[in-house]
């Protein structure tokens, strides 16, 4: 009876709760199922979901862990089961992924060493402008091949909508100095108001152009560079926000649903 108390509450959060696209919708549904069905497998059982404690979600890591699942696939659990618990209103402390001893050991890519004139080098246009819309917005490099000035340019802002956006959820980005608006004005000049720069150019002319552009002046082209907007919001948004807004606003514009990605944007 336990257990299909337990699944009836997973049944009705995720009948409610549709934010993310199918894709996430599935996993969301499979994460939450497995965290019951692993539960009782270890004989570690909440009689309720308000009664489930540090302590549970602890054995059910482990258990994990013992089972060889990659620790890059246990922080993606726990991102969906501390959503859940977040919102049924129920907050259990020392859940993040560093108390609960998930390390991901995978090695991490060494720094990528930008040139300060990185943008004169960058002398084809069509990869000028991803690059800038990655560093001055923090839109991902797919975001930004399908803008269409018609609807994701608006008056103070770009307008991903959730057709393009990478996590298929919409976002705003405002326009915060002169630098971004002369960004939207190359942009609009680079193709029509109905058009995005694959529809006019052909996604393949325009994936050559970035990937050959950069290339050539030594960068990785498979790499995001998004993280420096990340970078760059974090020191000026801290002057006027709290730590906790700073952070939550950069996750909006980005699209962000992980804190350990913003985390690696700015610290690695």
């Amino acid at each position: 009876m336990r257990k299909s108390q337990l699944r009836q509450h997973v049944e009705n959060y995720c009948h409610h709760h549709h934010t993310g696209s199918y894709r996430d919708k599935k996993h969301r549904h499979f994460v939450l199922h497995k965290m019951i069905r692993d539960l009782f497998h270890i004989g570690s059982v909440p009689t309720k979901w308000h009664g489930l404690t540090c302590n549970h979600i602890q054995n059910l890591v482990s258990h994990w862990q013992k089972e060889k699942i990659k620790p890059s696939t246990i922080m993606k659990y726990m991102t969906i089961i501390r959503d859940f618990f977040q919102n049924i209103e129920h907050q259990i402390n020392d859940i993040d992924n560093q108390s609960l001893g998930i390390i991901n050991r995978k090695q991490l890519q060494k720094a990528v060493k930008l040139p300060n004139d990185i943008l004169q080098k960058l002398s084809n246009p069509i990869a000028k402008i991803l690059f800038e819309f990655q560093v001055h917005f923090g839109l991902t490099l797919s975001e930004a091949m399908r803008l269409r000035p018609a609807i994701h340019i608006q008056e103070n802002t770009i307008w991903i909508t959730r057709n393009i956006a990478t996590n298929s959820q919409d976002r705003m980005i405002p326009f915060r100095n002169d630098e971004q608006i002369g960004i939207i004005n190359t942009f609009q000049a680079l193709c029509t108001q109905e058009q995005s720069l694959i529809s006019t150019y052909g996604y393949h002319h325009v994936r050559y152009a970035y990937h050959n552009a950069l290339k050539t002046i030594g960068l990785p082209a498979l790499k995001t560079y998004r993280y420096l907007y990340a970078r760059k919001m974090n020191e000026e948004l801290i002057k006027t926000l709290s730590n906790y807004m700073t952070k939550q606003t950069i996750m909006r514009e980005m699209g962000l649903q992980s804190r350990r990605t913003l985390w690696s944007y700015l610290n690695e």
